[in-house]
């Protein structure tokens, strides 16, 4: 086809040897409602050898959103559909099955599902319902080299119903030249915009190349998020490029829906290995990964090193170190530190976010993964600097107490301002804290008349630990203050979350020092009234 506004539809073609259509110079053409590589049955091969469609223009649509439009591409030595050359811009390919049968049941596999060869802005399925694409039985679903795709709400890898495997031996190719990045989305934060890639004999995406945006997919899992359908290898595969390369991939994001369900793959969740002066600057964030055979995220299984000073994927960025996990009433307390020195990693993107994202996730019940995510916080190097280094922080996500149990175990992440993540951290097992209850205390003038001590007369057990008697002790309080002591829009009650020593020079408010003299106060957690 060397000309516009063209509509191909309505045929059966196999026997060809080299290329069914070919969009050679034409653009804005319709192929819709073709055998291609199979006779009307759709059931059997017919005697193929080259390309489905071939595409050079632009702006044309291969299939549609209705299933009277869908093209069946089975049984090709070649691609079933490729984009290729830079004149390649702004095609669509929609609503087709491309490896299998008309039913989407049989494996009927081309040796590419869909390749793409330096195109740009070229859509493989679509957000709306019925864009998406059956891609499955192929030896690569898709297969990316150099171009400026856009993959969003195919099935690559399982059967029509998304429930069965007719996988793929890999289900996304991902590959640039040279120091070229690729700049791809695979994916989006909406729905209709997730691919399901599962079911395939290999790794589910492999990614040789930078600046592809990989999320909101479900990675091993059926249509429905929840039901294993593993990948035979990892997720996602990173592997080394060209020297040159920085990637700057990011599988998942800070925005809702952008995180990915990374699961029951055969190895790891996400893997990634470099070579040389490659620098990988992988961001893994906000993501669901749990149920993999290997690690959840895996860069080799290095353990932390002090200061954070070593060098390899992601810089092999120090995970969290998790001190203490504590539900509070529906929220969790979370006491952490990152031994990573600001020498050794980037504190600050120069946009006012500075700090190292750390997030934390509940872990899955058997391995060393985030099922669910909880929450994140900025570590800065202001926190790293304060105390014995690395500092350590307490952060109270809210609502993710609810997500917990007794059983239940925390697992974290660091990412640098350079996109470097962490692999997760040791899963540390979750606390519930126990209301102290009301206190009898003494209090005691210091010999100078200036401050007055509190000691308690008896042990106190409580979500700060055993303490006996005489021992300094710090937490909630707020008996001792006056509503003339608070800021404008305060209240009494809002004086709970101040943790300080029941040590007072002077004292204030409502206090009176005296030279001795037994009382009780209200110790308080985060509940609105005592216990």
């Amino acid at each position: 086809i060397q000309t516009e506004g063209c509509s191909i539809s309505g045929f059966a073609m196999h026997g060809f040897k080299a290329i069914a259509i070919h969009i050679s110079t034409g653009n804005n053409n319709l192929i819709r409602n073709n055998y291609i590589g199979t006779d009307y049955s759709a059931n059997g091969l017919g005697d193929v050898t080259g390309v489905g469609v071939s595409v050079i223009g632009s702006g044309n649509v291969i299939g549609g959103t209705l299933p009277s439009e869908r093209n069946i591409i089975a049984g090709c030595t070649g691609s079933g559909v490729d984009l290729n050359g830079t004149t390649s811009v702004g095609n669509r390919v929609e609503g087709n099955y491309i490896g299998t049968d008309r039913l989407g049941t049989l494996n009927l596999g081309n040796v590419f599902g869909v390749s793409v060869s330096y195109g740009t802005a070229n859509v493989i399925g679509g957000s709306v319902p019925g864009a998406g694409n059956l891609i499955s039985g192929n030896s690569s679903g898709i297969l990316i080299l150099n171009g400026k795709v856009r993959v969003e709400g195919n099935l690559i890898g399982t059967d029509a119903a998304g429930t069965s495997p007719i996988g793929n031996q890999t289900g996304i190719s991902i590959s640039a030249f040279a120091a070229a990045n690729s700049d791809n989305v695979i994916g989006g934060a909406s729905a209709g915009a997730r691919n399901v890639v599962s079911g395939n004999t290999g790794s589910g995406i492999l990614v040789i190349g930078g600046m592809n945006r990989i999320k909101g997919n479900f990675i091993g899992t059926d249509l429905t998020g929840s039901t294993p359908l593993g990948n035979g290898g990892n997720g996602i595969l990173h592997t080394p490029g060209f020297a040159g390369q920085t990637y700057n991939n990011v599988i998942g994001g800070l925005t809702l829906g952008e995180g990915n369900t990374i699961a029951y793959n055969a190895l790891a969740g996400v893997s990634a290995f470099t070579s040389g002066s490659i620098v990988i600057r992988d961001s893994i964030l906000g993501n669901s990964i749990h149920g993999n055979g290997g690690p959840g995220i895996n860069f080799g299984g290095t353990p932390n090193d002090p200061q954070d000073a070593d060098t390899g994927v992601n810089r092999l960025q120090n995970f969290p170190t998790i001190i203490s996990a504590t539900i509070i009433g529906s929220d969790l307390q979370i006491q952490y530190s990152i031994d990573s020195a600001p020498a050794n990693a980037n504190y600050d993107d120069g946009l006012g976010q500075a700090g190292l994202i750390a997030e934390f996730f509940k872990a899955d019940s058997a391995n060393q993964e985030g099922e669910v995510f909880l929450g994140r916080d900025r570590y800065t190097s202001a926190d790293y600097s304060t105390g014995t280094l690395p500092g350590v922080k307490t952060v109270t996500l809210a609502g993710a107490g609810s997500l917990m149990s007794a059983a239940s175990g925390v697992v974290a992440s660091a990412t640098d301002e350079d996109g470097n993540t962490s692999e997760f951290s040791v899963n540390v097992p979750v606390a519930a804290s126990t209301p102290p209850g009301a206190c009898g205390l003494t209090g005691l003038l210091s010999a100078d008349g200036t401050t007055i001590t509190y000691s308690f007369s008896g042990a106190l057990a409580g979500p700060f630990g055993s303490l006996a008697a005489g021992t300094p002790f710090k937490g909630w309080f707020s008996y001792a203050v006056a509503q003339a002591d608070l800021s404008p829009g305060q209240n009494r009650g809002d004086y709970k979350y101040n943790a300080i020593s029941l040590t007072f020079s002077p004292p204030s408010g409502n206090q009176t020092v005296t030279d001795s003299g037994t009382g009780v106060i209200n110790i308080y957690d985060q509940q609105t009234t005592p216990y």
